[in-house]
């Protein structure tokens, strides 16, 4: 029989587990900083070696952001990054920029990035894509590798 008490219980006993287990990292909430400034992972948008792409003033690259191999029914996180003609372009992923979303969904997960680039009416010329693999070394680096998008077209 499964009560509110039963439950309540079973909760404690779980949470006292956890706070007891050494995992080597602090809890997981404090896994990833709720700060919408901090930033979850850094990018660079980049053109293969020779290639050349010509930008009109107000065009942008949208980066959205997905968990792999998970249906997270709609991008987790969008970023607008401004461009200007010359690349690499580098950007950062900011918490802030991801949905109402609980942290375990991704914090633990490689990303999936697409970059759309789009001219300054809204008409999308190119696109790339690229993962952010999780980091485990060690709770002061950064929880995500760099994401190199290289920009086809």
């Amino acid at each position: 029989v499964c009560t509110r008490r039963g439950l309540a219980e079973r909760a404690a006993t779980l949470a006292g587990a956890l706070a007891v287990a050494d995992l080597g990292r602090p809890p997981f909430a404090l896994a990833v900083d709720a700060d919408p400034a901090t930033a979850v992972f850094k990018g660079v948008l980049q053109l293969e070696k020779g290639v050349k792409l010509n930008l009109t003033p107000g065009s942008t690259a949208t980066v959205t952001t997905r968990v792999v191999g998970r249906n997270t029914k709609g991008p987790l996180a969008t970023t607008v990054v401004p461009l200007d003609g010359s690349f690499p372009v580098e950007f950062a992923v900011r918490r802030g920029d991801f949905r109402e979303v609980p942290d375990f969904v991704w914090a633990e997960e490689d990303l999936y990035l697409k970059a759309d680039v789009s001219t300054d009416s809204g008409k999308v010329i190119a696109v790339g894509r690229s993962k952010s693999k999780y980091v485990t070394k060690d709770v002061s680096t950064p929880f995500h590798d760099v994401a190199y998008v290289t920009i086809d077209f």
